[in-house]
């Protein structure tokens, strides 16, 4: 079979997206070509930016980003690890209702305060 005339393809996609009221993104696009070609046997729209995405992905997938990416995942599980295990050791403390009221806050200001004060009455 041959290829029909792209215009008159074009045009197909474009009576399909309007009835649908779709908007001419690239998803609706190709849903477009694949629904016209189970009907038609139109093979669907070329990605015109599968290929250099491709390209770009294996350019920049070097031996150091791909060791980056191992040890970040590594060391995210080991930290993960040892979370899990110093929680499993060592429980939150907690205070009793009585041991709460009578507790006091521990003010970090207080030695200060208290020596500026010393030193106003010298």
């Amino acid at each position: 079979m041959t290829d029909p005339d792209p215009i008159a393809r074009a045009l197909d996609v474009s009576a399909w997206l309007r009835v649908r009221h779709l908007a001419a993104t690239q998803p609706n696009i190709d849903a477009a070509f694949r629904a016209l070609a189970d009907d038609d046997h139109i093979p669907a729209a070329p990605n015109p930016y599968e290929q250099g995405l491709k390209t770009l992905r294996a350019a920049t997938a070097t031996d150091a980003s791909r060791f980056e990416d191992e040890w970040k995942a590594s060391r995210l599980r080991e930290l993960e690890a040892t979370r899990t295990a110093l929680d499993a050791e060592t429980p939150e403390p907690r205070l009793t209702t009585a041991e709460l009221a009578e507790w006091t806050p521990p003010n970090a200001y207080a030695a200060g305060i208290k020596a500026l004060q010393m030193k106003e009455h010298k």
